[in-house]
């Protein structure tokens, strides 16, 4: 997996959507994996600007957490994010 995941993260870097969508299809398990810095593919690809990949792997991704979810924007998510926490409201 650690070579495939050092591929998602090439692949983010260069905006290269169509492969991104492909890694992500045959290994889904990598959309939660950690850079070195601790970012998932969502806050990579928000890191290096690249929004609409944000999108794309947000659509491809399950239960994005509170942070990936913050950073898309997606308010509504994280209110529900939080309803659903252990000792949300």
């Amino acid at each position: 997996m650690k070579k495939r995941h050092e591929e998602l993260i090439q692949s983010i870097a260069g905006n290269d959507a169509f492969r991104v969508k492909g890694l992500l299809s045959e290994e889904p398990g990598l959309v939660t994996a950690l850079d070195p810095n601790g970012r998932t593919a969502i806050l990579l690809a928000l890191y290096f600007g690249h929004e609409e990949l944000a999108k794309l792997i947000r659509e491809l991704h399950p239960s994005p957490n509170l942070f990936e979810l913050a950073a898309l924007g997606d308010a509504e998510g994280v209110r529900r994010f939080i309803a659903g926490a252990p000792g949300g409201p």
